[in-house]
């Protein structure tokens, strides 16, 4: 069933103004029934959080992977090993272009250091391998309230808390998300490489920086594609839409091994229709092209 319809009506309404007439020969006005219907289907919701330029893997998070979730990727070296050249992002989740083949770096960037990509891609778009330049990762930072290089305070929002979690200080590397909300309430600022094992480099920005310039900047629709496509260097299908939390930020060429250097982490939250999605707004209808949680809508 794609539709249900509502029929209501009430009969004996009166119609005490225009009954008057019944004084008049040959006129008579009863009481009337008024009906009216409707007609509702289920429509996806609103997405609160723009889509980030990242694609998670369909084999890495098929439907029914457990919320909580931490998916891995590899930070690799630039093709050819050279310095300077791109850094291609495998593993679990890659950089991806959504309006491939054009695109590239200075794009990408753009929907970091901005609100993203709102305007979503259909199911069964295709979308390409990105080509991404390690400069990428001051943009990425952005979001954790560090700025660097040729991202400034004011170039970007960031999010109301730059918090961050490596497996360093979140030793179960799983289910950050509801300490992130509490620490987002208090506006919680990054913590420092120290407590999280990483080699940021940066202005880092205080709590009262955060609560007065922040907005919802690590909570991200991305899409769920066929990773092993994009490897190849072909385009790959979105299949899906999922929520993420951006954990942690990237060492930006600052050197070291491990998270941050050469890996880094996403949070699962669940495919972004999920009833409880945190980056959709339950009950507001976004149209057909929509992707958050199937809500009741208005047709007819």
């Amino acid at each position: 069933m794609r539709f249900a319809r509502c029929e209501a009506s009430r009969p004996g309404i009166a119609n005490w103004l225009i009954q008057v007439l019944n004084i008049l020969p040959g006129i008579s006005i009863g009481d009337q029934t008024v009906a009216a219907s409707a007609v509702a289907s289920l429509s996806p919701s609103q997405i609160t959080s723009c889509a980030i330029p990242v694609g998670i893997c369909s084999s890495d998070a098929p439907p029914g992977t457990a919320v909580g979730t931490w998916l891995t990727s590899v930070l690799g070296p630039g093709k050819g090993g050279k310095k300077g050249e791109q850094a291609d992002l495998t593993g679990n989740f890659m950089w991806i272009d959504y309006s491939p083949p054009s695109g590239g770096a200075n794009e990408l960037a753009g929907q970091l250091t901005g609100a993203g990509v709102c305007d979503l891609p259909a199911l069964s778009s295709e979308v390409g391998e990105a080509g991404v330049k390690s400069s990428l990762a001051n943009d990425w930072n952005s979001r954790f309230g560090i700025y660097q290089g040729n991202v400034n305070a004011g170039d970007s929002t960031p999010d109301y808390s730059g918090y961050a979690y490596t497996e360093i200080n979140w030793p179960s590397a799983s289910g950050a998300f509801t300490d992130f909300q509490s620490k987002r309430g208090s506006n919680a600022a990054y913590q420092g490489d120290a407590a999280t094992g990483l080699k940021t480099k940066g202005t880092v920005e205080d709590s009262t920086y955060l609560k007065e310039n922040g907005a919802d900047r690590r909570l991200a629709t991305v899409a769920v594609v066929d990773c092993d496509g994009l490897k190849a260097g072909a385009s790959s299908a979105v299949q899906a839409w999922a929520c993420v939390l951006m954990l942690h930020p990237i060492n930006n060429s600052q050197g070291g091994t491990g998270t941050g250097a050469d890996r880094m982490y996403l949070e699962y939250l669940g495919r972004s229709n999920q009833a409880n999605s945190p980056c959709a707004t339950n009950g507001v209808p976004a149209g057909p092209t929509g992707v958050g949680p199937m809500v009741p809508a208005l047709v007819r």
